[in-house]
């Protein structure tokens, strides 16, 4: 073999070698990039459960201090039942003689929820609670913010919009010194 060949074939392993370092390199790194694409996706997550919670003891509270809607006044209240798996899960209810309020809460809800409520919540709540199906039933959505389609879509579904307003505060420990 003449030696300008046999250099050309050194040339080419030896660029070989270098793709194939650079390769597992950059496996490497990608490898170190979703691993922490996955920390973060997870931290997301539980923001976002942070948020969802918050929303919920936020509405949860209001109907604990003043349990009335549209006019009606109930007994109880009660917070997070679900039927068999969690994601068949009820926010809030209320309770009296012969009415219950079925609140879904969504930090921020989409028109769209409205008519997933109105479609399978309140059937699935009809055929697993059947304590209460001589009940009238109302239903409830409360966010934290609304829009005119949202508004829209809750009055054609005929179910209340609720959502934060104004003078709703309280002072959880005033025992406090001065600094």
């Amino acid at each position: 073999m003449d030696e300008e060949i046999k250099e050309s074939i050194e040339e080419i392993l030896q660029m070989q070698k270098e793709n194939e370092k650079r390769f597992r390199e950059t496996d490497e790194q990608m490898k170190r990039t979703d691993e922490r694409l996955e920390r973060i996706g997870i931290q997301l997550g539980g923001l976002g459960n942070n948020i969802g919670s918050t929303t919920e003891e936020f509405f949860f509270r209001y109907f604990e201090n003043k349990p009335e809607l549209g006019g009606m006044k109930f007994d109880k209240v009660i917070r997070n039942i679900w039927e068999g798996a969690k994601e068949h899960e009820y926010d809030i209810l209320l309770i009296n003689g012969d009415s219950v309020a079925l609140i879904e809460v969504k930090h921020r809800a989409h028109p769209a929820r409205v008519k997933h409520i109105v479609q399978h919540k309140t059937e699935r709540f009809r055929n697993y609670f059947a304590v209460f199906k001589d009940y009238k039933l109302y239903i409830g959505l409360a966010t934290m913010s609304t829009n005119a389609e949202l508004t829209k879509a809750a009055r054609e579904a005929g179910i209340f919009l609720l959502t934060q307003k104004g003078d709703v505060l309280e002072v959880v420990n005033s025992s406090v010194k001065v600094f």
